[in-house]
């Protein structure tokens, strides 16, 4: 996929970055960040700044904890295993 140019507002701060993911994938990033943002704000918090730094280490935490979830060796055998699949498939399509 080529990249394209998108532009987006978080925070109420417009960005452009170039990027080759799915519109609507990051449609729902910036969607869900906004989110976190404006639950922040609600709690009296009137720096937009500060709200997107807590709404970063937010994230940030749950990111974490998703992560300790899932022992990096499961992550490891799962991805060795797509690679294998992959890796065969690629091989039966050059013969």
């Amino acid at each position: 996929m080529e990249s394209y140019r998108y532009e987006m507002t978080i925070g109420g701060q417009k960005f452009v970055l170039r990027t080759t993911e799915n519109k609507e994938y990051l449609d729902s990033l910036v969607e869900f960040v906004n989110d976190r943002i404006e639950e922040i704000a609600k709690e009296g918090i009137a720096s937009s700044a500060k709200c997107a730094l807590l709404a970063s280490f937010y994230i940030a935490d749950e990111l974490f904890k998703l992560k300790s979830n899932r022992p990096d060796n499961l992550l490891n055998k799962h991805y060795v295993k797509k690679l294998d699949t992959l890796m065969r498939k690629i091989d039966n399509a050059i013969k």
